[in-house]
């Protein structure tokens, strides 16, 4: 009976999390616990740095930024409207909870497009979003950059239609990890936003490199073993020449 209760339990758990070719996400209340990116991750672009900006930022990170439009790193002036300082002319809210520290905000017809510069490849990438919106929308990019799909306000709010369409508040925000399925890993990740002078703003995008599985660990410590192998009757055979 416990067997077929954790069977359920499990089987409930993984119909919980959307799920899409490729790529799987988990969608949950932005708090203090998880607005600060994710520890232990390979790459957490923080937009804290505003001496070397957000591409200077992404460079120290093994990251490409490509801006295009209103995108523009924001200096927090606390809860409520904060300074953009790039393009566009449109209002920016600092995401709440915020960590104190700068974020990112981009206007109607703005973009951000982080990849990986170093041929490193990701299992899972995660993004704190200040009061999600509908039009607010995110794409995912492979390990060849090809385009997985993209993803709205809406569905990133778990299929519910956001409560605060661009009005500022920011009782919606979200924690949102996108995990890679089915053999696909991410290389890079896309933030764009369609309403006009509102906002999408978000902070501490944290990239995780994949992990090897078992079977290829397993299958390089064989090669490794093998070359050892070759080495040693290599070694072996020259003695025997020479005796």
């Amino acid at each position: 009976m416990r067997k077929i209760s954790a069977a359920l339990a499990f089987g409930a758990a993984v119909l919980a999390t959307p799920a899409f070719a490729g790529v799987a996400f988990t969608s949950v209340a932005g708090t203090s616990a998880n607005n600060t990116g994710v520890a232990g991750a390979t790459a957490n672009m923080t937009f804290n740095t505003p001496s070397i900006g957000t591409a200077g930022e992404a460079t120290s990170k093994g990251l490409v930024a490509n801006l295009s439009g209103s995108a523009t790193r924001s200096d927090v002036v606390g809860s409520g409207q904060a300074n953009g300082n790039g393009s566009g002319n449109f209002n920016v809210y600092t995401p709440a909870p915020y960590d104190g520290n700068g974020f990112f905000a981009i206007g109607g017809d703005g973009s951000l497009k982080l990849s990986s510069a170093t041929g490193t490849n990701f299992s899972s990438i995660s993004v704190f979003i200040g009061s999600i919106d509908a039009y607010n929308s995110i794409d995912l990019f492979d390990q060849t950059g090809a385009f997985i799909r993209s993803f709205s306000g809406t569905q990133l709010n778990n299929d519910v239609a956001p409560a605060y369409p661009g009005d500022g508040t920011q009782a919606g925000s979200r924690f949102v990890t996108f995990n890679a399925t089915a053999g696909t890993l991410f290389s890079g990740i896309k933030f764009y936003n369609t309403g006009g002078n509102s906002a999408f703003e978000f902070d501490n995008v944290s990239f995780t490199a994949a992990v090897p599985e078992p079977a290829t660990w397993a299958m390089m410590f064989l090669g490794f073993g093998m070359v050892a192998g070759a080495a040693r009757y290599r070694r072996r055979s020259s003695k025997a020449v020479f005796a």
